[in-house]
């Protein structure tokens, strides 16, 4: 019935041609090596397209990321269908072909200006140049067409460029004729980032009736299967910066995972804008010459988030009931403003408040909305692009979420808070993309199983490094600031180590098998490089260590004056030979006293503190010996008494024995034998 009422309307109204300039196409400005895993930023397509806006005019970017395969250049298909309505050319010379979006149910003229949407890969050779024929001839009939061929000049360089691009084969295998290529099944389509080369001009009300370039980008979808995280970062971020309105294409619902992601990506981006800010104020610094602050030195307001908008457009979406007989587009503001608030709702739960705060902290706005499915001819091979056989619904709010990008939402692209031209935005895009290639300023992306199990990995290491850490303080510690054996401290090495693997295998059982051992190889270097430290503390507190530095001159010094006094007892003073001899000694002693100076100044505080540690074990050494004396007199045998004075008989004879057979003086005295080894030793 549908299919009936729209053909009705289409024969009681002649169809109205869009025009096409056939030299407009899609250029990639960003290609990927998924080998190299690199990206290359092709600043000749770039610039291409940024030659053709006025060099003030404002640059409006509305840039296409998601999930592959989830209809993002068919979406572009729509939005260059209605820029191509309502372009006004750079000076206002094209009058737009419609007044404007009609409020009534069903699509608006500028959706059903022609039946045939650009862009789908799956039509015919046939179908494609009767239609880019009826298109070419609207095209010569415009007033754009007419002022190029006045310029031959200007035109034929357009056609060489276009020609140029066209002949590329890295360019022709992912466009289709005049629009963003989209077609039917489950293989990439776009690879990259995309843009088309053709700039539209509107005045849109929230410029306020200023004039504003507008350009559409198309981006490389997300998780492809051949892709790696870290060129998916790079291309998301990449599309985020160079974008003012940023539409995020979500399938079905707004789940955690696809926030998250935002998120994530988000981030990315936002620390490659911070990184250019810090080189550009850096390099502003370096430049200033007193006249005054570089035009690069942009005003930077660090309580707002640093890029503009994004809206979450969830695609397929089956939790609203859409009508086309009773479509209402402020009910469905409403709904959908409803949805954002929940979304973005607070939340006790740490990690999804946590990603609620990161989009926060990068978009000033964030919006979402729901579109229902185009239908299931969409889906099939067969489809050649036929607006007819689009679901009416999803016409209805595709019509409405596209006007209200470029009619509400639209703003030029800013960095820093401060609107860029189109000859500043080549710059900060090439600052953007080293940055990316680099790869220093952010850590390295990963999947989630490779960030768990690098998270599990690491808490592994830290709580086996603790445990040989404190293992083997410990010993030292009981040890006071006495030397540990070396045998004794490479056995408690030996158990420390062997524990704290235990401990890192009895944690890290997460993840491959690749990650686990090159983890375990980051805390057995992390073990040697303490056991490496413990081994000097220990010998640090050798009292002897070192002590050739200081015995050598002393020996030196000790021989020379030793030789010198026993030449000047045996030689003669009169003897020239004799004299200088002596002096030469005298003088060597004096070197060897010097150079001990020069040690002691030169070791400074390790050489007063391994003196102080010597004197200590000096001074320990004589209070043992001071101690065993005492024991040794305390364990001389003291003879009882009896009461009268006189000593037991038993005593007694003991006592004539011991005279009788050991004189009293050949009887050793243990505490004069004791006082004798601490004279000598002292």
């Amino acid at each position: 019935a549908e299919s009936s009422r729209r053909s009705a309307m289409a024969a009681e109204e002649p169809e109205t041609v869009i025009p096409v300039n056939p030299d407009e196409e899609a250029v990639q400005i960003v290609s990927i090596d998924e080998d190299a895993n690199t990206f290359t930023l092709h600043e000749p397509e770039l610039l291409g397209v940024l030659r053709k806006v006025p060099p003030s005019m404002k640059v409006g970017v509305v840039s296409v990321v998601g999930s592959f395969r989830t209809g993002k250049s068919f979406l572009l298909s729509f939005m260059l269908r209605y820029l191509r309505s309502f372009d006004e050319g750079a000076t206002g010379e094209r009058k737009p072909l419609f007044r404007g979006p009609r409020q009534a149910r069903g699509a608006s003229e500028w959706m059903r200006a022609s039946d045939l949407l650009w862009g789908s890969a799956n039509t015919d050779d046939t179908t494609r140049k009767a239609s880019l024929g009826a298109a070419a001839s609207a095209e010569a009939a415009s007033p754009a067409a007419a002022a190029s061929s006045a310029d031959p000049a200007a035109g034929s360089g357009a056609a060489a460029d276009d020609a140029s691009a066209r002949d590329d084969p890295q360019h022709s295998t992912q466009t289709s004729d005049k629009a963003f290529a989209f077609r039917h099944g489950a293989e990439r389509t776009t690879t990259g980032i995309w843009m088309w080369n053709r700039p539209f001009f509107l005045s849109p009300p929230s410029m306020r009736g200023e004039r504003i370039a507008v350009v559409l980008v198309d981006t490389q979808g997300m998780f492809d299967r051949r892709t790696g995280v870290d060129l998916t970062s790079a291309i998301f971020g990449l599309s985020t910066l160079l974008s003012s309105h940023l539409v995020y294409n979500i399938s079905k619902n707004v789940s955690e995972d696809k926030l998250q992601t935002l998120a994530l990506f988000s981030e990315y981006g936002r620390s490659a804008e911070a990184a250019e800010d810090r080189q550009t104020r850096a390099s502003a610094m370096d430049e200033a010459d007193g006249l005054g602050a570089p035009a690069a030195a942009r005003p930077v307001s660090e309580a707002r988030p640093p890029f503009q908008s994004v809206v979450m457009l969830v695609r397929d979406c089956d939790e609203v009931e859409f009508d086309a007989e009773t479509f209402n587009g402020v009910a469905l503001d409403h709904s959908n403003k409803k949805l954002m608030d929940d979304i973005l709702a607070e939340d006790n739960t740490a990690d999804i408040a946590r990603t609620r705060d990161a989009i926060r902290t990068c978009y000033e706005r964030i919006g979402v909305c729901r579109v229902p499915h185009p239908g299931t001819k969409v889906t099939r091979s067969k489809f050649k692009g036929e607006v007819s056989d689009v679901d009416a619904e999803f016409l209805c709010v595709v019509e409405k979420f596209v006007d209200d990008t470029f009619r509400r939402d639209l703003r030029p692209k800013t960095i820093r808070h401060v609107a860029v031209t189109a000859a500043e935005t080549l710059r900060f895009m090439r600052a953007y993309a080293h940055l990316f290639k680099d790869a220093t300023t952010f850590p390295k992306p990963q999947n989630i199983l490779d960030a768990t199990a690098d998270a599990n990995n690491r808490n592994a290491i830290t709580q086996a490094f603790m445990r040989y850490d404190a293992d083997l303080r410990e010993v030292l510690d009981e040890a006071g600031n006495d030397v540990v054996g070396a045998d004794e401290l490479l056995s408690h090495n030996a158990e420390a180590r062997a524990a704290a693997m235990t401990v890192f295998n009895s944690l890290a059982t997460f993840g491959p098998d690749s990650s686990i051992s090159a983890a375990r190889t980051v805390l057995s270097g992390q073990i040697d490089e303490r056991w490496t430290m413990y081994k000097e503390i220990n010998s640090g507190r050798d009292p002897c260590r070192n002590i050739a530095i200081y015995g050598i001159p002393v020996a030196v010094a000790f021989v020379a004056v030793l030789v010198s006094f026993f030449t000047d007892m045996t030689c003669s003073p009169f003897l020239g030979v004799c004299r200088n001899f002596s002096d030469l000694l005298r003088f060597v002693a004096g070197i060897a006293a010097l150079a001990l100076v020069v040690v002691f100044l030169v070791r400074g505080r390790s050489s007063m503190k391994q003196m102080r540690r010597l004197l200590a074990y000096l001074a320990k050494a004589r209070s043992f010996l001071g101690k065993a004396e005492a024991r040794f007199a305390d364990a001389e045998p003291r003879t009882p008494r009896s009461a009268a004075g006189t000593m037991p008989a038993a005593s007694r004879s003991a006592s004539n024995v011991l005279a009788t057979d050991f004189p009293a003086d050949s009887v050793p005295d243990a505490g004069v034998t004791l006082r004798r080894r601490r004279s000598r030793m002292e």
